[in-house]
C-alpha cells in the first residue's frame, strides 16, 4: 500500500515537499510511517515529541493502523 503524507509549515522546509508517497505494507502504523520519514529526513526527528499526525481530518495516536487511501498529514505544534 502507498500512504501518501502531507507536509505543513516548517516540516514542508525540512523534507523539501509539501507531500510524498510512502509505501507502507497492509496493517502498518503511524509508528513505522514515522520510522522510515526519520530515515529519509533525519532533521524531522527532532521534532518527534512535539508533532501533531492528523489522518485524513482526524488528529490520531500514533499506534493508529493506517488504512488504503487514508492521508496522513505531519503538522508543527502550535507554539
Amino acid at each position: 500500500m502507498t500512504t501518501r503524507v502531507e507536509f505543513y509549515a516548517v516540516f514542508r522546509d525540512l523534507t523539501g515537499a509539501s507531500e510524498i508517497a510512502v509505501p507502507l505494507p497492509e496493517g502498518g502504523t503511524v509508528e513505522m510511517l514515522l520510522a522510515d520519514l526519520y530515515k529519509r529526513f533525519p532533521t524531522l526527528a527532532k521534532w518527534d515529541e512535539r508533532l501533531v499526525i492528523a489522518a485524513d481530518l482526524d488528529y490520531v495516536e500514533r499506534v493508529h493502523v493506517i488504512r488504503p487511501g487514508e492521508v496522513i498529514s505531519i503538522i508543527p505544534p502550535d507554539e
